[in-house]
């Protein structure tokens, strides 16, 4: 199961991290992996390269990606985030047993 948890500060996501495996299908033929995979680069792509924002740091590891904001606001960065915990959390409505979004706040 992939685990997606989002931190919030406030009304703004500052940390998102992925975890896990979807185990839908086997490797190259899983919809949910792909989809999740597809979103998480789209939004570290939008935050990086598109909006540049140099305080944004994202790790992409074999089993862990994240992407955590600068306590300095973003609001466009945020929308980027705001977008995955929202298109991570209707994929975990439609494929329960292979993603679970959870989100904290501090």
């Amino acid at each position: 199961m992939i685990a997606a948890e989002f931190v919030k500060s406030g009304d703004a996501f500052r940390l998102v991290t992925l975890s896990g495996h979807a185990d839908f299908a086997d490797i190259g033929k899983d919809v949910v992996c792909a989809a999740v995979t597809s979103a998480f680069q789209l939004c570290a792509n939008g935050i990086t390269e598109i909006l540049a924002v140099k305080d944004a740091e994202v790790v992409i590891g074999k089993d862990l990606a994240g992407i955590e904001l600068s306590s300095t606001p973003n609001h466009a960065a945020e929308a980027f985030i705001t977008s995955l915990w929202l298109h991570l959390s209707l994929l975990s409505q439609q494929y329960p047993n292979n993603i679970k979004v959870t989100t904290m706040e501090v």
